[in-house]
């Protein structure tokens, strides 16, 4: 699965925004599964877009919150090689601010209303894609037994992270807007969940060519299809 944890837009400012909903087109084309709608993602645009979207490819998740032009799931299900994978995106109630307008409803009842979900799903694996810092996520994954992976989707502009020590959830995340990859497995291992993860930089002087290659040239031949067909010139080399 390809999944976004958040902010593909860089802000909601307009001179920036209608680039978000470009991006997303992108994105789709490339194959992912979820993305999650971050702060930085809401604008006038990505709202007109949302309201005309209807395809099944991308599913948009918009965690605990309620607004006007984002009446999207906060959870969704996925199966894939016969496992059942639940997703659900979480904004902290310290981020509030960070939504204007939209009303944040209380995390922890959130995740507990998607867990029990989850369990009436018969999901194997629970993800939280938390749109926060990982310093929140941290305390998540300490005071929580009950979900399996947290992916952290708010982007810092640092290099990416994991944090899979023994004693507490595994968290990866955030990445550096699109440089880098969590090629993460899930596995059961007797009837516990088992996490392992490798970051792959795509850009940037830490960029390994053997590991980056496959993943830079999906996003080439995407950009290089995406210009074709709108029209647009560009230059397809980079990351998009």
């Amino acid at each position: 699965m390809l999944v976004d944890g958040g902010d593909v837009g860089a802000s909601p400012k307009p001179s920036s925004a209608f680039r978000t909903p470009i991006l997303w087109d992108a994105m789709i084309d490339m194959g992912y599964d979820l993305i999650s709608i971050g702060a930085l993602d809401i604008a006038d645009t990505t709202r007109q877009w949302l309201a005309k979207w209807k395809g099944p490819e991308t599913r948009f998740l918009f965690g605990n919150a309620t607004g006007e032009g984002f009446d999207l799931p906060s959870w969704a299900v996925f199966e894939r090689n016969g496992l059942k994978i639940g997703f659900v995106s979480a904004i902290p109630n310290q981020s509030t601010h960070r939504f204007p307008g939209y009303k944040i409803s209380e995390m922890e009842n959130h995740l507990q209303k998607a867990k029990t979900a989850f369990l009436e799903a018969a999901v194997d694996f629970k993800v939280i894609l938390f749109y926060g810092m990982p310093s929140e996520g941290l305390k998540i994954a300490k005071s929580r037994s009950d979900y399996d992976l947290i992916l952290i989707g708010r982007s810092n502009a640092r290099p990416m992270s994991e944090n899979l020590d023994a004693g507490h959830i595994p968290m990866v995340g955030p990445g550096d807007r699109g440089r880098e990859l969590a090629l993460i497995t899930l596995e059961k291992a007797d009837g516990a969940a088992k996490v392992s993860n490798s970051i792959i930089p795509l850009d940037g002087k830490n960029v390994d060519p053997a590991r980056a290659i496959k993943w830079n040239d999906i996003a080439r031949q995407t950009a290089k299809e995406f210009f074709s067909r709108t029209g647009a010139t560009g230059n397809s080399s980079g990351q998009h």
